[in-house]
């Protein structure tokens, strides 16, 4: 194998830091490295292409040379298994990262050339200050090359039916921690806890576990969960939404499940008034945004979200989320507040309301006061304030008008780079 240079060892088992051959074959197999396994007198290496396809090859010390493709089970002849496999993709993928980030700077020029061409021309920007609104980057963000159209999600979506029964509801979970961990390299150790301690939380409220019409509830309580992923530091609701923005096909079968099941609360097609609207006909959300972002949302834009969108009935909810976000970003990207507006007579007729959104009501963060769209909303731009100091006390503003419909709307609108 020709090297490229030194800059991770693969042990098996242990992934300790050292030097993996970075470089590739003949046949196409790249990123190798040594493993250690418990037979003696016999020494391997495990290598990858770039479909995923993964190797093992060992030598005797007869200087005889073994072949064996690995699945993600591994193969326990060669005592190689399904952890030293997760660990190995781990590997990979922080040896790969360096890689990968000079072929995208190589078309770093062009995408965004094309992303200029394709983007609607910035609509007018109105500041709270004298400020510079050429602050923000002039060159438009990176449009998304797909849309809810292409999507898998849609695919999936309409190929998977909501659970009936909560051992259903269970099912996918667990099914899609899998799939989303091992795309992050994690431990089955990692998915077995965060599901037990996801399954524990549910099991406090037995009751929306046991009916067809609970179990949607308790998926919505699931949504809220503040559960952290261990290994990975995040919540079910970021890894929904990260997989939903990623659109890989593995991860949508059980997502979709999910999410027709939270949607069986959030969609509202009846003609019954809402239980809950939001005071002023107004909903919030608080984060950070990365200055290149800036330039999509122009006055006048439709387009959807790909993912959930959680925004508060209190405005003081999301200016903490807005601090919480811009102090763990330590003040690198601007802060944001989001300004949802519905039809106000919603209040009243039931034909008016959102049709793709909902009050929160079995939630396990009930001070959030959380007001849910459902995936692929779609919002307008009407009008953005920008702030001359963008810190969590003086965020850039941001004003949408929510769609009252979401299946009345184009399914080819642009996709948001950020919300």
């Amino acid at each position: 194998m020709q090297s490229s240079g030194a800059v991770w060892k693969w042990s098996l088992g242990t992934a300790r830091q050292g030097s993996l051959d970075v470089g590739k074959d003949n046949d196409g197999w790249e990123f190798a490295g040594d493993v250690a396994n418990e037979q003696p007198g016999k020494s391997g290496v495990m290598s990858r292409k770039k479909d995923g396809s993964i190797r093992y090859t060992r030598t005797d010390d007869d200087g005889s040379t073994e072949y064996v493709l690995l699945d993600g089970c591994g193969n326990k002849n060669y005592m190689v298994y399904k952890d030293d496999i997760l660990k190995f993709n781990k590997a990979y993928k922080q040896t790969n990262f360096k890689h990968k980030r000079v072929v995208d700077e190589a078309t770093k020029t062009a995408e965004e050339a094309r992303a200029k061409v394709e983007m609607n021309p910035p609509g007018p920007i109105q500041s709270t200050t004298n400020a510079d609104t050429s602050d923000p980057p002039a060159a438009a963000s990176r449009v998304h090359t797909r849309s809810f159209a292409t999507s898998n999600y849609k695919v999936e979506y309409e190929n998977n039916m909501a659970p009936k029964w909560s051992h259903e509801l269970l099912a996918a979970i667990e099914k899609f921690l899998g799939a989303y961990a091992s795309t992050l390299g994690l431990d089955n150790a990692n998915v077995d806890q965060f599901f037990e301690s996801l399954q524990a939380e549910a099991f406090k409220h037995k009751e929306e576990l046991i009916g067809e019409e609970d179990v949607h509830h308790a998926a919505v309580r699931f949504w809220t969960s503040a559960k952290i992923f261990p290994g990975y530091g995040k919540e079910l609701c970021f890894c929904l939404n990260e997989a939903i923005r990623r659109d890989e096909l593995n991860l949508m079968q059980p997502l979709s499940v999910i999410a027709r099941s939270i949607n069986k609360v959030c969609v509202t097609r009846t003609s019954e008034p809402a239980s809950s609207f939001p005071p002023d006909a107004c909903v919030y959300r608080g984060a950070v945004i990365p200055k290149e972002h800036i330039p999509f949302f122009s006055v006048g834009k439709k387009y959807r979200v790909p993912g959930f969108l959680a925004t508060s009935f209190q405005k003081r909810v999301a200016l903490r989320f807005c601090q919480n976000s811009w102090r763990g970003n330590e003040g690198k990207s601007p802060a944001v507040l989001w300004e949802v507006q519905v039809d106000p007579m919603g209040k009243h007729d039931s034909s008016k309301i959102c049709k793709q959104a909902c009050y929160i009501e079995r939630t396990n963060v009930p001070d959030e006061a959380e007001y849910l769209f459902a995936p692929y909303s779609v919002f307008t731009v009407k009008r953005i304030i920008l702030s001359e100091k963008p810190d969590y006390k003086n965020p850039h503003i941001i004003q949408l008008e929510a769609a009252e419909d979401n299946m009345l709307e184009p399914e080819d609108l642009p996709l948001a780079p950020w919300s």
